[in-house]
């Protein structure tokens, strides 16, 4: 996990991914590596201080009855219909709308949205990073004012159940072990994805990129500050 924890701390392999990261975090990932962080934010101090101050803290009652791991600031919005199971982490100003589903290991910091019909899984959204419509967000890292557009689907899970292996260069086989069977993307600071597009398991977008619409991204470590497309058009004939 050493040389995964550098990708947050300088490898020059990797692109600039996240400019603010509160110092707790940041220790935790120099210890535990950064895809510690998926599945592991519940063992950083900042959570268990968030966990401590039930003053700030809003009851959830979960339809089952069970609200022990459920944590909702008071001023976040989460609509009735929402369904929340597990361990998660509803931070300020947040909002949760109709009839999306979070499902453990989740932690919204500030000023996040989960939009309808999405579903989110074991992920952390730093703030502002909005998931907004009909989205699939698995075991996956949002950065600061990341958006993700109508559809985008990251994807978490290799069809032949292997271990997640991340190309360090895209056009060498110089490679990243995760250690994870599940891993789905780590987005940097205001990285934007067009409707539509599909990221597949351990993909990894540096701060600033512009994802186009309809646009598959094969696992991989892309730069920041690009734009990234498929080159397509439309053939029309007579009826």
């Amino acid at each position: 996990m050493q040389e995964v924890a550098k990708m947050l701390l300088g490898d020059p392999r990797m692109p600039k991914l996240f400019d603010d990261v509160d110092g707790d975090i940041r220790r935790f990932i120099s210890e535990h590596g950064l895809f510690g962080m998926i599945g592991g934010w519940e063992g950083s101090q900042r959570f268990s201080e968030i966990m401590a101050d039930r003053r700030r803290i809003r009851e959830w009652r979960h339809p089952n009855g069970y609200a022990r791991d459920i944590v909702v600031h008071e001023t976040a919005t989460v609509h009735p219909s929402v369904v929340i199971e597990g361990l998660t982490l509803i931070g300020p100003y947040c909002e949760v709308r109709a009839n999306a589903v979070i499902r453990a290991g989740t932690w919204l910091m500030r000023s996040c949205v989960v939009g309808s019909f999405c579903e989110v899984k074991n992920s952390l959204f730093f703030p502002g990073a909005h998931a907004s419509h009909q989205n699939y967000v698995g075991d996956s890292i949002l950065g600061r004012d990341v958006n993700l557009g109508a559809g985008v689907k990251l994807a978490n899970f290799r069809h032949n159940g292997g271990l997640i292996t991340i190309k360090a260069h895209l056009d060498t086989d110089d490679r990243i072990v995760t250690g994870l069977r599940k891993c789905g993307a780590i987005l940097g600071d205001g990285v934007k994805i067009g409707c539509g597009s599909v990221l597949s398991p351990g993909t990894v977008i540096g701060a600033g990129a512009l994802v186009h619409e309809m646009t598959p991204m094969r696992s991989g470590v892309y730069e920041g500050n690009r734009r990234y497309w498929i080159e397509r058009q439309v053939s029309a004939s007579d009826i």
